[in-house]
């Protein structure tokens, strides 16, 4: 008799591949053809006795070579066609919201400390710098630590103590000088490439388990999942900025008076200029405390519900067997991924375009822009507008691109991008007017969720067969864009800055065009054959 094995879809579009922390379960068929038979034949009265039947099977099956192993009730099994899960729909759903309530309330904190870094902190462009030491160690994390971790911690674990380093760099800015700040920015680096792989697998788990009960297809299942999470982080920016705002309101000592030639030098980004500017100075002690106990207190609270998650691998978190693989392993699946891919080479420009256009919003257009021109007390406001219109455009991509394919939406964010970098450069802002600040901070946040959610759609869709090692690329695309427009930000002008935005936002629209052109020419073909 034959021996099947639940073996992993290639084009599952899920991490446990990639990340290493998933097992395969044999069942030997010769020793329950009796149950099988009956299963299929209606022997069951309902779903419960089916996953009952299996589970037993499989962990009688399981302890016969493991009997020192302990039954986790997190068990997905495959006869056949058959798939069957024992995780409930409400577990499922009550892990969901979870950690959807998690990370935002730990990205609250984050996204408020990251629209007043670079201005909290302008001292020789010290802010800016530990953003691009933040990233730089995000990279080196991502691409060694996070697969080891999950590897030798689990998943749940893994993701649990993470959090814990988002907040060494809010403590950072209690007392924010080098020897503080460098540091802070390493350890909140090193813990940001596990705490974002062990949350995608967390995510990419329940949503198999949910697919298994519905029998939905997995890449709907992922969409809806991935989607919910998605638009809760994205909610966070708005709680975020909303909180940044309303903290530095408090802080009536605010000095903004500053002369047009002041403003335009400041928001050229020369940088004696910067280090002048009133409307940048410093909040006194006492606001600080204010601002990052809270960051604290919001972020550890986020953190103590990521401790209640349950378990999503097949026998727990605690339970490994076979050989590990080598770290270096991982890292080479998409390494070969990157460099054998035609297409993912063609997709570098608009990889690496939202990280650089990132960088721009979070190093630039916070502080040299909106800070110079109305003050650090404005951030927070005209952030917030950027975070709710970021949020429902995420909410309404995802059905309208059922409707209108992905294309148009594509060409709506380069449009939206451009009309706003384009503005900057023409427009000669002041203090007298701030509406044009809420207007291209708000149609920034269009395009950033448009663009987000459009470009993972597409490396989901092209590369299902390698979807583990072309995210891997991805996300290292983006931080390489990301940390390459904080390294120059110090040294160039704004406009200059603009310029180089606008010039990937063209490479980016070819490399799209020409990619969507080949997938069109491919799937006519293998109509065709068909």
């Amino acid at each position: 008799m034959s021996t099947e094995s639940p073996e992993r879809a290639t084009n599952s579009g899920s991490l446990d591949e990639f990340l290493g922390f998933r097992e395969e379960v044999h069942v030997t068929m010769d020793n329950h053809t009796k149950e099988l038979q009956k299963l299929s034949h209606g022997g069951c009265n309902d779903d419960q006795d089916a996953v009952t039947l299996l589970t037993n099977t499989v962990v009688a099956d399981k302890a016969k070579h493991n009997p020192n192993s302990e039954r986790n009730p997190d068990i997905e099994v495959t006869s056949n066609s058959l798939t069957v899960s024992s995780m409930t729909k409400n577990q499922i759903m009550k892990n969901l919201s979870m950690i959807c309530t998690s990370f935002f309330l730990m990205f609250t904190s984050f996204h408020s400390m990251l629209s007043l870094l670079t201005s909290l902190s302008k001292e020789e462009g010290m802010g800016t710098f530990a953003i691009f030491i933040e990233c730089s160690f995000f990279m080196i994390s991502a691409m060694f630590l996070a697969s080891f971790s999950i590897d030798r911690f689990g998943v749940k674990l893994t993701l649990f103590l993470s959090t814990f380093t988002t907040l060494s760099l809010m403590a950072a800015n209690l007392y924010p000088v080098w020897a503080i700040m460098v540091p802070a920015s390493i350890v909140c680096g090193l813990g940001a490439g596990p705490m974002w792989a062990s949350q995608s697998a967390y995510v990419s788990e329940l949503s198999k388990h949910y697919a298994n009960i519905t029998q939905t297809k997995l890449k709907d299942s992922l969409s809806f999942f991935f989607g919910i999470f998605f638009m809760s982080l994205n909610g966070s920016k708005i709680t975020g900025n909303l909180l940044s705002s309303l903290l530095l309101k408090q802080n009536t000592q605010a000095n903004t008076s500053m002369t047009l030639e002041e403003i335009e030098d400041c928001v050229a980004n020369k940088q004696e200029a910067v280090s002048n500017a009133t409307s940048l100075e410093r909040p006194d002690d006492m606001t600080i405390y204010t601002i990052c106990g809270t960051w604290i207190g919001i972020a550890s609270l986020g953190i103590v519900v990521s401790a209640f998650l349950s378990p999503v691998t097949i026998y727990g978190d605690e339970y490994k067997d076979g050989k590990r693989e080598a770290i270096y392993s991982k890292f080479l699946a998409s390494t070969k991924h990157f460099w054998n891919s035609r297409l993912q080479k063609i997709l570098i420009p608009l990889s690496m375009y939202y990280g650089i256009s990132n960088g721009f919003l979070i190093a630039d257009f916070t502080k040299s822009i909106v800070g110079c021109t109305l003050g650090i007390q404005t951030v927070g406001d005209v952030m917030l507008c950027s975070g709710i219109l970021n949020t429902v455009s995420a909410v309404l991509v995802g059905p309208l691109t059922k409707h209108f394919g992905h294309l148009p939406f594509f060409t709506i964010a380069f449009l939206c991008f451009g009309g706003v970098q384009v503005s900057l450069l023409i427009w000669k802002p002041g203090p007298e007017n701030g509406y044009p600040f809420f207007i291209f901070g708000s149609i920034w946040g269009v395009a950033d969720a448009i663009l987000k959610i459009q470009v993972m759609t597409i490396y989901g869709h092209l590369f299902a067969d390698n979807i583990e090692a072309a995210y891997g690329s991805y996300f290292m695309l983006e931080a390489a864009g990301f940390i390459t427009s904080t390294a120059y930000s110090v040294f160039l002008s704004t406009d200059v800055k603009l310029y180089i935005l606008l010039s990937f936002l063209v490479c980016s629209a070819i490399s799209y065009y020409t990619v969507e052109y080949i997938d069109r020419k491919q799937n006519k073909r293998q109509d065709v054959e068909q």
